[in-house]
């Protein structure tokens, strides 16, 4: 998903863009994993998360409850 996400937001800076136009990249929900990814890699003017997730293992947990998520994702990503 994030190459599909990059190469829709490289396809889009090379587009012609009236004066005063930004890009906001937008992620709803598992796609806020994404669109903070494509922000923090630079693209776009603005970022808006819509219901976002606050951790992979509370999704996970959510997703799977019946799974051993705390053993199974072992590691914690920070930036």
């Amino acid at each position: 998903m994030y190459g599909d996400a990059e190469i829709l937001l490289r396809s889009l800076g090379q587009e012609r863009r009236q004066p005063g136009e930004v890009t906001i990249v937008v992620g709803y929900s598992l796609g806020s994993a994404v669109a903070g990814e494509m922000a923090f890699r630079g693209h776009g003017e603005g970022l808006v998360l819509v219901a976002p997730f606050s951790s992979m293992r509370a999704m996970g947990k959510r997703l799977a409850p019946m799974l051993p998520i705390d053993l199974l994702m072992t590691e914690r990503t920070t930036r």
